[in-house]
């Protein structure tokens, strides 16, 4: 005979109600990653096409060119060099530089020429700087949204300083108007490759967005579930006193 057949069902009422709750919750996580698995398929199959679409000369943007790719040919306005801080590459603090390039129409756009490490950038600005004439650019197109707090202070020899790139506030800085969207200069890298250690300003964009485990994450919020519920199980069952009356 199981042992069932020699217990009760007397689920503990406080334990009860605190496992339906703590169910309910790693259950819903459950949902939700799994959810986010499908978003990011999605997103991945549109972030794979648009790259696969033919490039884009930036004199003539399509209507919606994110994640396109992208080239630009005009001359780069160094002296309004934007600087993003607090970006990391090997463990070094370093800033991402955003540079102004006024194209043949007078229009402008903003390119994103890598990364520099922090002590470093006046010096890498300003030999870039003496390459003369027009410059020309190949990458992807990124959309950004101005944050509200994305302008720091100016550093003491009044470069401009940020949190994030601004596109819409840095053309207000550099006096011109960006369209919100930045070339990100460079070639594409594969999930498998490291951005290449080379000579900064460090280049470069991935060939996929980068991918979760949410497959994983959603099989350890059902698991924690399951082993609540088998906790509450073995909880409501009570073991029949054998010399007791059985009713």
């Amino acid at each position: 005979m199981s042992w069932i057949s020699g217990a009760r069902f007397r689920p503990p009422l406080g334990f009860t109600v605190f496992a339906v709750i703590g169910i309910g919750i790693l259950w819903s996580l459950c949902a939700w990653q799994l959810g986010r698995r499908e978003d990011a398929r999605v997103e991945r199959e549109v972030y794979e096409a648009r790259l696969a679409s033919p490039a884009f000369d930036a004199l003539n943007p399509p209507e919606n060119p994110e994640f396109r790719r992208v080239h630009a040919s005009g001359a780069p306005d160094w002296a309004h060099v934007q600087r993003v801080i607090g970006r990391y590459m090997w463990s070094q603090p370093g800033m991402q530089l955003l540079l102004p390039l006024r194209l043949q129409t007078g229009q402008s756009v903003l390119v994103d020429i890598g990364w520099v490490p922090e002590d470093e950038a006046d010096a890498i600005i300003q030999r870039e700087a003496q390459t003369s004439g027009a410059r020309t650019f190949a990458g992807i197109a990124r959309p950004y949204a101005d944050a509200p707090d994305a302008r720091l202070t100016d550093d003491a020899a009044g470069h401009a300083r940020w949190r994030s790139v601004a596109p819409g506030a840095m053309g207000e800085a550099s006096g011109v108007t960006f369209p919100p969207w930045v070339l990100i200069d460079g070639q594409g890298l594969t999930d498998e490759q490291d951005i290449p250690d080379r000579v900064p300003p460090v280049s470069g964009w991935r060939l996929a967005p980068v991918q979760r485990p949410h497959g994983e994450y959603a099989f350890t919020w059902f698991s924690l579930g399951m082993t609540l519920l088998l906790v509450w199980l073995s909880l409501s069952f009570s073991r029949r006193d054998p010399s007791g009356p059985v009713s």
